[in-house]
């Protein structure tokens, strides 16, 4: 017998230690979650509302309680002079993202809660995926469970929306949203910009200076939306020492390849970016979820840790991709390389190395697009956390 659940409201926790990526996701896992169920009452409890509002200025962060596309914006700095315990909880606790509860709000939320779920970070890692459905006590009687995101049947999914197939097929044409994109800066670029290949840039602070060499090694034309301070920054730099045309402040010009700096972009025109671009460059883990389902060539930064943990994650990805692959064994590879030196904080003896693999990942878009496409199918058919979550609760 599945368990019965008082009503279907839910209430989101979420900690920003990731900067967009954890707002990111928990806003578009409770944007998911009210379209798989419009009659539910989704609340988004947040500790830093400057984030998110970084990503969706429509944000009022004056306001305590707001409402956008239909979900429930809750600050939780704002309840931290004793309105919590004014507050009802719903039967449903999402821990987005393995986040702490605060403590004023913990006891109150577990004790009025009837199950709570810990959706862990997106991860291909084999042991990540065994925790999916266990239990977490927390101590008291409410059962919490943990629900692990992953990229095979294994794991819970990813963040898929139901209207997936819908997103994809309206960027089939890409010219019409690259004419929006260029349009900021439609009188610094030659009339012939559209034709060019494009890609975007968002990453955590590291050396560009590969990157940049191969994009102007090229000799093709070449547009890069580069966005975020931080990716913004590096490129910069990487650009300072070389011979650059400064057309603008907002777009440089090395030989052929071009490099635009816009604004932060809203959290839809970033996906829709993505899915409109020929490659991405991506970080964190909101960011390559997207990129895997806009299903064009990518290449991910992850979040850096400790000891170079993050390669871990990368060797993980990698191996699940490699099943995808159409026996170009030398172009994985060459790819799988590309990503373990991008994602490595000691890359100094392996600087010639990544500007062969950059140049390699730039001529092989054909092989690297086909089996991000396969990659993506399965995921899609595999099904995404929203549903896979009704299941797992029906389970119980």
């Amino acid at each position: 017998m599945s368990m019965q659940l008082r009503d279907q409201n839910i209430d989101i926790f979420c900690e920003v230690i990731d900067n967009f990526g954890d707002a990111g996701f928990s806003f578009r896992l409770a944007r998911a979650l009210k379209q798989h169920n419009r009659s539910r009452r989704i609340r988004l409890f947040i500790d830093d509302i400057y984030t998110l509002k970084a990503i969706a200025p429509e944000i009022d962060i004056h306001s305590v309680s707001q409402i956008l596309t239909g979900i429930e914006i809750v600050c939780m700095d704002s309840y931290l002079n004793g309105q919590v315990q004014q507050l009802t909880f719903a039967p449903l606790i999402i821990e987005s993202l393995a986040c702490e509860i605060p403590d004023l709000f913990r006891t109150q939320v577990y004790e009025q809660a009837q199950l709570i779920i810990v959706i862990e970070h997106l991860t291909a890692e084999r042991s990540f995926e065994s925790m999916h459905g266990l239990a977490a006590p927390t101590g008291f009687e409410t059962p919490r469970y943990v629900f692990a995101q992953g990229v095979t049947s294994r794991s819970g999914g990813m963040l898929i929306e139901d209207t997936i197939i819908d997103i994809i097929n309206q960027h089939t044409d890409q010219s019409e949203w690259r004419k929006k994109w260029l349009e900021p800066f439609r009188s610094q670029l030659p009339t012939d910009a559209l034709d060019f290949k494009m890609g975007s840039l968002f990453s955590y602070n590291r050396s560009m200076d590969n990157l940049v060499d191969a994009l102007h090694a090229l000799n093709e034309n070449n547009l890069m939306f580069v966005l975020g301070n931080l990716s913004q920054a590096s490129i910069k730099q990487a650009l300072e020492n070389r011979n650059v045309d400064w057309i603008s402040s907002g777009v440089a010009r090395l030989g052929q390849a071009y490099f635009l700096f816009p604004e932060m972009l809203h959290y839809n025109d970033y996906d829709s970016l993505l899915f409109s671009m020929d490659y991405n460059f991506v970080r964190g883990e909101d960011s390559l979820a997207r990129a895997i389902l806009a299903g064009k060539p990518f290449v991910w930064h992850s979040y850096e840790q400790e000891d170079n943990y993050q390669l871990v994650k990368v060797v993980a990805l990698l191996d699940v991709m490699e099943a995808y692959q159409d026996c170009a064994s030398k172009v994985f590879e060459q790819y799988r390389q590309l990503l373990m030196l991008y994602n490595s904080k000691k890359i100094e003896n392996n600087l010639y190395n990544l500007c062969e693999y950059y140049y390699s990942f730039f001529h092989d878009f054909v092989k690297i697009q086909s089996w991000v496409n396969r990659f993506r199918q399965d995921l899609i058919l595999h099904g995404g956390i929203v549903p896979n979550l009704d299941r797992f609760i029906k389970s119980l």
